[in-house]
């Protein structure tokens, strides 16, 4: 029986989740924060961050303006990538270990409230698990693999119903390649172009609460090389 008496919220769900996280993984230490505007190192807005720093210390950042539903899920999502190491993107092995998070994290509730007629039961209290299970039962798990495709396939129609249909060409997804792919949270973007040349490419967002693929063509006008030097940038880091 987990022992909760040192917890200041006596069902916090942050501290459920790391006795989940040691359960699965002892011996891998960790620190937390939460931090507002959180970016990646292309400069992303993200909401959650893990750091392999170069001394061994691993660090975790979540946005603190998420909702705590949101942090939880994001949290779990976090210490995933903790558990497996930065060789790992989100591959098989982080969606496996971001399930028996979860599964761990359930079977906690169950063992600390759910025979407490005083405590919500555990089905009630993690409620964040069955909102994690209805958001994948909706998008059926729209990794990056899963949204590739889907952008390829989307990009295909929209050129092909736009082209001269009396040049008789059509491309099909090995003439579409993915430039650049990114996941947060529950949505996915991507931009992608294709073989034609015609300079075009393509912004799509997959919105995962309502499971909706929103596509935005482009034109590159024209391709420039700037170096930073030429710029007064005034001492900023």
């Amino acid at each position: 029986m987990i022992d909760n008496t040192s917890w200041i919220f006596k069902n916090c769900p942050f501290q459920m989740l790391d006795v989940a996280f040691k359960k699965l993984f002892p011996g891998i230490e960790y620190e937390a924060h939460f931090r507002a505007d959180l970016e990646d190192e292309s400069g992303e807005k993200v909401y959650g961050l893990t750091l392999f720093c170069n001394d061994g210390t691993i660090e975790i950042f979540i946005d603190c303006n998420l909702s705590i539903n949101d942090a939880v899920e994001t949290f779990a999502h976090e210490l995933a990538h903790v558990g497996i190491g930065a060789e790992h993107d989100h591959d098989e092995v982080w969606a496996k270990v971001y399930d028996d998070l979860f599964d761990e994290y359930n079977r906690l509730g169950d063992e600390m409230f759910g025979s407490n007629i005083n405590a919500p039961s555990g089905e009630e209290y993690c409620n964040t698990l069955e909102e994690y299970k209805t958001k994948k039962e909706r998008k059926n798990e729209m990794g990056n693999e899963k949204f590739a495709k889907l952008c390829k396939a989307a990009v295909v129609r929209y050129v092909n119903e736009r082209l001269d249909k009396t040049d008789g060409v059509q491309i099909t997804e090995e003439n579409v390649f993915i430039v650049w792919i990114c996941k947060t949270l529950q949505n996915n973007k991507a931009l992608v172009s294709t073989t034609l040349p015609d300079g075009m490419y393509y912004e799509l967002t997959y919105n995962g609460d309502k499971d909706e693929l929103y596509l935005d063509a482009y034109k590159k006008v024209q391709n420039l090389c700037i170096k930073p030097s030429e710029f007064d940038l005034g001492g900023a880091v």
